[in-house]
């Protein structure tokens, strides 16, 4: 397995400095941010391309994925988005799954989002790049079984799913092992960070609520979850996406020392 970072953990480090901490701690690769708060703005993704490669590459780190948060049916932004990842010799952007906040049927927003996806996947084709999407809550794939619904419409090689236990403990907790065998052969790499669910009394009524955790400290068994990437044959990246509030250079030493450790047990 590889280990990369995604750089919205390290939103308070330059472009310059991000690469410089990635490669002073071991990683192989970078998930770059696409997002006016960091790291690259989308109006700028195709001027900064080849500035980005290179400081990328002098590093000796791969750009895993160019992560946007733009959906599916802005092919404007996607036609950007795609030309900067062909610049950069980038395999992968990930663009937004529809969004459900149950206002609208599932079944309605899930359709519509097909109609417009497949549009998409003759584009991607096209510049050569793999379209990824994330299990996420908020949207309509938060767990594994629901993502391989959504991407098993599309060919394994032009979209790809990122597994997020992480985000699976907010909403969408499935048996992992189950998980990733239904993703199959959809699946990209996994997101790495950590979370649990905690309780408060309010007006004398017990509520939940769930917040992020150090990596070895959530509900997710880290252990556990590297021994079933080993024994389904997964050697795809590992990448640190800790949300917690360790400081952030204590997250990027720690989390790939530890991973590592899990993987080569």
């Amino acid at each position: 397995m590889k280990y990369c970072v995604f750089s919205k953990i390290m939103v308070d480090f330059t472009l310059e400095e991000a690469v410089q901490k990635m490669q002073e701690f071991g990683y192989d690769g970078v998930e770059w941010r696409i997002h006016d708060e960091c790291h690259i703005k989308l109006e700028e993704v195709e001027k900064k391309a080849e500035y980005v490669k290179e400081l990328t590459e002098s590093h000796n780190l791969e750009i895993v994925t160019l992560i946007s948060y733009v959906l599916v049916d802005d092919l404007d932004s996607i036609k950007k988005l795609f030309n900067a990842a062909n610049l950069m010799k980038c395999p992968r952007v990930r663009l937004w799954p529809p969004p459900y906040d149950g206002k609208e049927n599932y079944h309605q927003i899930y359709q519509r989002g097909l109609e417009k996806t497949k549009k998409v996947e003759d584009l991607a084709r096209k510049y050569g790049v793999k379209i990824i999407f994330e299990i996420h809550p908020g949207t309509i794939m938060p767990s594994a079984s629901l993502a391989y619904r959504w991407a098993s419409n599309f060919s394994p090689q032009q979209v790809g799913v990122v597994f997020d236990p992480g985000n699976m403990v907010e909403e969408g907790t499935e048996n992992w092992k189950l998980g990733l065998e239904i993703l199959g052969e959809y699946l990209a790499y996994v997101h790495c960070k950590n979370a649990g669910w905690f309780s408060k009394r309010v007006n004398g009524r017990r509520e939940w609520y769930w917040d992020w955790v150090p990596i070895k400290e959530g509900i997710v068994n880290w252990e556990e979850m590297i021994g079933i990437l080993k024994e389904i044959g997964f050697d795809g990246y590992l990448s640190n996406e800790d949300f917690c509030s360790l400081p952030i250079t204590q997250r990027l030493e720690e989390n790939i020392a530890y991973l590592k450790n899990l993987v080569e047990d």
